[in-house]
């Protein structure tokens, strides 16, 4: 198996087989909380990334780079700064599962769309345009809400 490297980054070599067994593992849980309803997903998945993401090299990333962008914060304080982003990152994952089933324009749905209007006039207009959304939240869900407002879209993202 070949590596990919950096400067200045090492790599360790992974096992054979070890990818395959992770892809396997996650799309059971996704198609396990396909099963279940949204905020028990959603919980659980807060659960998960709480428990287990404070224990990735990850979070020393995210300790020192919340630390020097928040100097004034408190050790503890930056560790549940962590830990919340650690819930976020699981509940968006375990959401995931739902998001093809999603509708997000259903009366009293879990998705509140705001501006739905400039969405009809853009596909109205009949001419390509160019939408910014934020990577915030469930930051899958507004390309989902555009293109159920019937709008062909094509996504754009950098990679991490």
């Amino acid at each position: 198996m070949s590596e990919t490297t950096k400067p200045g980054r090492k790599y360790r070599a992974r096992l054979p087989g070890l990818d395959q067994i992770e892809a396997g593992s996650a799309a059971a849980l996704l198609w396990l909380c396909s099963l279940l309803p949204l905020s028990v997903a959603s919980g659980l998945g807060g659960f998960l990334g709480r428990t287990i993401g404070p224990y990735t090299a990850r979070s020393r990333i995210a300790v020192r780079n919340i630390a020097r962008a928040f100097p004034e914060m408190a050790p503890q304080e930056v560790r549940a700064t962590m830990r919340g982003m650690w819930d976020h990152i699981g509940r968006l994952a375990l959401e995931s599962a739902h998001l093809r089933a999603l509708d997000c324009y259903a009366p009293n749905g879990p998705v509140e769309v705001v501006g739905a209007e400039h969405l009809d006039a853009v596909k109205a207009n009949g001419r390509g345009t160019i939408l910014f959304a934020g990577h915030i939240g469930q930051w899958d869900i507004p390309p989902i809400a555009v293109q159920q407002r019937g709008i062909d879209a094509t996504i754009l993202y950098r990679e991490i």
